[in-house]
């Protein structure tokens, strides 16, 4: 949460820190921010827990009453927070969303058109129903707010063709028997192609997003300034 200069949000906080922007032209001096749901749920919910969407409080895995963690903030999580904020009165406010290919309860990989895909899209939907109602009843809509939708990972779905090969996947769902000709992946479920550089040519049609190098060298390493000089080509 980054503040005006004197505001009382920043200012009531058991835990504000300098709010620094380096680039600033002029610098960027007084200003206070709050980072952390630690933090920030207290600001947000002083005498009670954050809840979801669906008015359940928001834990993690184990149980921790706070931030969710990074794999679920699906749409009934991550919109409460973004809620709060709003009906607070904080005007500008960002929000990421877990991807919809992955199941929120096994980590699998999932491709357009299977079951649990499809019902974890309906979720959604829900989510972003309840979660425009309630902003309007707030006196926020689109009259008044922009509202930006945007793609953050740009990953790429790598299946074989679908199980039948003929559905929507609404009242049918379909299944996937293994990836595509991605690098070296072998075949098996649906899910994010994965490789050894160094194998794959120029031709891939789907590159890597991610990149590591073997034993973890310092990013000014020659070994990782050769290794980017090489993905530029």
């Amino acid at each position: 949460m980054h503040c005006a200069k004197g505001s009382t949000f920043c200012a009531s906080n058991p835990r504000p820190v300098a709010d620094r922007l380096p680039d600033e032209p002029g610098g960027y001096h007084g200003y206070q921010a709050v980072f952390g749901a630690k933090f920030l749920d207290h600001e947000l919910h002083p005498v009670r827990s954050l809840t979801n969407l669906d008015g359940k409080a928001i834990t993690d895995s184990s149980g921790h009453v706070g931030f969710p963690g990074y794999d679920a903030m699906q749409p009934v999580n991550a919109l409460a927070f973004t809620l709060d904020m709003q009906e607070r009165g904080i005007p500008v406010t960002y929000t990421y969303l877990t991807d919809a290919h992955d199941n929120a309860v096994t980590g699998n990989g999932m491709g357009p058109g299977e079951k649990v895909y499809e019902q974890q899209l309906a979720s959604y939907n829900q989510a972003f129903a309840k979660f425009f109602v309630r902003l309007a009843a707030a006196g926020i809509n689109k009259s008044n707010t922009l509202f930006v939708f945007g793609e953050d990972e740009n990953d790429h779905f790598v299946g074989s063709a679908p199980q039948p090969a003929v559905v929507t996947g609404v009242t049918t769902p379909c299944s996937y028997t293994q990836l595509g000709e991605v690098g070296r992946q072998p075949a098996g479920p649906a899910g994010e192609g994965e490789g050894h550089q160094r194998r794959r040519s120029r031709s891939t049609a789907i590159p890597p997003r991610t990149c590591t190098c073997q034993g973890q060298p310092p990013a000014h390493s020659a070994a990782v300034r050769a290794f980017e000089r090489a993905l530029a080509d």
